[in-house]
This record gives structure tokens, C-alpha cells and sequence, in this order.
């Protein structure tokens, strides 16, 4: 209601064409609610073992998991500790991916701000939320030589920041929208800067 979204839905409520990359801990590609909204490379044949678009990345079916370079970007949920539970870290990829497009009017448990959208699942954290920020500079070029319109990246971190500043200018120069957190700490960013928000410093 704050955001204006019912008046937003009586226009449109999505599109499958819009390609969204959500760059995070990866989502739980079997949700009810987000398995009807995936991206498909329809460049791929499914488990074949077998680039067959050659863009570098075997059976990106869904997205690709940067963080173990294999193309299964879901959240690892085996082996989990008590505590990495209650904490829910883990369900952060699939929280950021329902609030973006979770499935509307399906009788499921709520709906995302685009009823239709395809939600592209690129990995580059693990189940704690934390990690090397490098993986996120290949996910960028991945997301956007792959289509996506929009790239979501809810984390900040310290970075290797002329890599993240050409990865953010390819994306721009592409026509591809950068949707980046700016951090919890409630910090000033032009004294503390994090990345990859404060990239955008230097690009306008």
C-alpha cells in the first residue's frame, strides 16, 4: 500500500519477457511460489553435460552458482546447524526473489511485485551470508551477456573496486538497470563507502 503497488497492479502485474538476475545466496528454485517464475536458457539442453549455447557455463538451465562453479545456484539446505537456521540467513536469496516476483493469483502465500517475471538465480554467497565479492563481478557479465534486464544485488561488502567499476559500467552500457543494497549499519556512504552501491559514484 506505502509503495503504491495496488495502483501499479490495476496497470500491469509483469511480464515473463523482463528478465531479473538475482544475485545473492542463491533461491530455492522449487517454492511454489518462485518455481512458475524461473528463468529458462532456452540455449541449454537440460542435463546434457554439454555447453550448447557456449557461453562458458554447462546446463545454466535456472542461473549459474558462482560460488562453487556448477550450475546449481539453489541455497545448500544439507548439513545445516541449528543455529544457521533460527538465524535464516539461508533464506535470504529466497526472500529477495519473492519480494521481486513471487507468483500472483495462484493460491500460494502472497505475491511478489511482478505476478509474472523471470527470475534469473545466480549464487555467489554461502548459507552464512558472507563471502569473497569477486564472484559477484563474473555474475554481472553473466547476467547481462544472458539477457537480464534488471540485476538485483541486496549485499555490500569491500571489493576490488575498478573490477566492480567495469562490470557496473558494461551492465549500464548494455541498457541493464543495477538495483544494489546500500547496507543495516545506517553508515555515510561518502565517508564509509561499501560496494557495490558505491560504485555508482562514478558512473552518475
Amino acid at each position: 500500500e506505502k509503495i503504491g503497488a495496488y495502483d501499479a497492479w490495476d496497470i500491469t502485474t509483469g511480464s515473463d519477457d523482463v528478465i531479473v538476475a538475482i544475485i545473492d545466496n542463491g533461491f530455492d528454485t522449487y517454492h511454489p511460489d518462485l518455481r512458475d517464475n524461473l528463468w529458462v536458457n532456452m540455449g541449454e539442453i537440460i542435463r546434457n553435460g554439454i555447453d550448447d549455447d557456449n557461453n562458458g557455463y554447462i546446463d545454466d538451465i535456472n542461473g549459474w552458482n558462482f560460488l562453487d562453479n556448477n550450475n546449481d545456484p539453489r541455497p545448500e539446505v544439507f548439513n545445516l546447524t541449528g543455529g544457521e537456521i533460527e538465524e535464516g540467513i539461508i533464506n535470504h536469496g529466497t526472500l529477495v526473489a519473492g519480494i521481486i516476483g513471487a507468483k500472483g493469483n495462484n493460491k500460494q502465500d502472497g505475491a511478489g511485485l511482478n505476478w509474472d517475471v523471470s527470475l534469473m538465480n545466480l549464487k555467489v554467497l554461502g548459507n552464512s551470508g558472507s563471502g569473497d565479492l569477486a564472484p559477484l563481478v563474473n555474475a554481472i557479465y553473466y547476467a547481462v551477456d544472458n539477457g537480464a534486464d534488471v540485476i538485483n544485488i541486496s549485499m555490500v561488502g569491500d571489493a576490488n573496486v575498478d573490477a566492480m567499476y567495469n562490470a557496473v559500467k558494461y551492465a549500464y552500457e548494455n541498457n541493464v538497470v543495477i538495483v544494489a543494497a546500500a547496507g543495516n549499519n545506517y553508515q555515510d556512504l561518502d565517508k564509509n563507502p561499501v560496494y557495490p552501491i558505491c560504485v555508482d559514484a562514478g558512473l552518475d
